[in-house]
Order: structure tokens, then C-alpha cells, then sequence
């Protein structure tokens, strides 16, 4: 269990993830931007979230949480930021453009985008 300093610091760098995330889907729309990307870029970008989720697990579920687990959690927030970026940077150079203000996206029931 953290003490309430590092969960502090967790959670900062929750809210650092969570900003980029954010960011991303205010102009690409809400999870638009993975599936804008190869399926490499995207395999890469599941697996940087799988490690930031599993670094949160960890860090949540030690009894006490440890100066390499605590790391591990800013590396791989700090991961996750920098991945959010290059999906954009990736759907960028593909020729693909952000979300106009004015356009609503709905995903259909076969899981299409309309």
C-alpha cells in the first residue's frame, strides 16, 4: 500500500495519462486515433497500457510499495504520455486529419463508426 506521499505521486501521473488521453480524443475524437494508426503503432500502444495498468496493480496491491515499483509506475505513465503523442504524430503523417469541432461520432452496434 502506498504511503500518501507516493500515492500522491501516482496519482499525478494518472492525471498526466489521463490529460493526454484526453487531448488525444478532443481531436481525434473518443477512440478514434488507435485505429487511425498500423496494427504495429497499435499493438505497441495496447501493450504500453497493459504495463502502465500493470505497474498500477502492482503498486496498489504491495503491502508495501517499493522504490522499483514506484519507478516503474512514473516510466511507464511517462511511457504512456509519449505514446499517446506518437499515434498522433503516426495518424498525422499518414494524411489523416483531427475531428472537426462540429462533427459527432457515434459507434454503431457491428461497431462502426458513423
Amino acid at each position: 500500500m502506498p504511503t500518501p506521499e507516493d500515492a500522491a505521486t501516482i496519482q499525478a501521473h494518472i492525471m498526466g495519462v489521463d490529460k493526454a488521453a484526453s487531448e488525444a480524443e478532443a481531436t481525434w475524437g473518443i477512440g478514434r486515433l488507435p485505429m487511425l494508426v498500423d496494427t504495429d503503432m497499435r499493438a505497441k500502444f495496447m501493450r504500453q497500457g497493459a504495463r502502465f495498468r500493470d505497474s498500477l496493480e502492482t503498486a496498489y496491491a504491495a503491502k508495501m510499495l517499493t522504490t522499483d515499483q514506484l519507478a516503474s509506475v512514473v516510466s511507464t505513465a511517462g511511457g504512456m504520455e509519449r505514446a499517446w503523442l506518437a499515434l498522433d504524430a503516426a495518424a498525422r503523417a499518414a494524411g489523416h486529419k483531427p475531428t472537426e469541432p462540429d462533427i459527432w461520432e457515434a459507434v454503431l452496434e457491428d461497431g462502426s463508426i458513423a
